[in-house]
């Protein structure tokens, strides 16, 4: 399956909520230049937050992350509705940048992920490489 047909099938997950497809696929892509363009643009900004969450989920996942991205990220974790979203981007600046040079923000949103069940093993990881810095 090409890369263009995989992100419209993740997309087709993440709008039905199908996160273990959504999962296994994310490594797939996050490394494709259209998934990630489409990730930082269309995706981050998308209606539904499902699709938002994707977004973010992608550019947590990849090695490549363009650094004019981390301006949106921050956006993303203060003021998205879902709170996925704020996790994810929260995630994604943890995964990418220099751990002793986040704000307090991030930290915050690590600790309040910690408490949701579904994604509080991922934050756990990332809050204690926070506090070793």
């Amino acid at each position: 399956m090409s890369e263009e047909n995989m992100l419209q099938e993740l997309i087709e997950a993440a709008t039905r909520e199908d996160w273990e497809l959504v999962d296994g696929y994310i490594p797939e892509v996050c490394e494709d230049d259209n998934c990630l363009n489409w990730a930082l643009g269309t995706g981050i900004n998308h209606q539904n937050e499902h699709i938002r969450d994707l977004a973010v989920s992608i550019l947590e996942k990849t090695k490549k992350l363009p650094s004019f991205s981390k301006p949106r990220l921050y956006l993303a974790m203060r003021k998205d509705s879902n709170p996925y979203v704020q996790y994810h981007a929260a995630f994604a600046l943890a995964a990418h940048y220099p751990l002793d040079k986040l704000d307090e923000d991030v930290r915050r949103t690590l600790k309040e992920a910690v408490k949701d069940p579904d994604v509080s093993e991922i934050a756990k990881g990332y809050l204690t490489a926070v506090q070793k810095t």
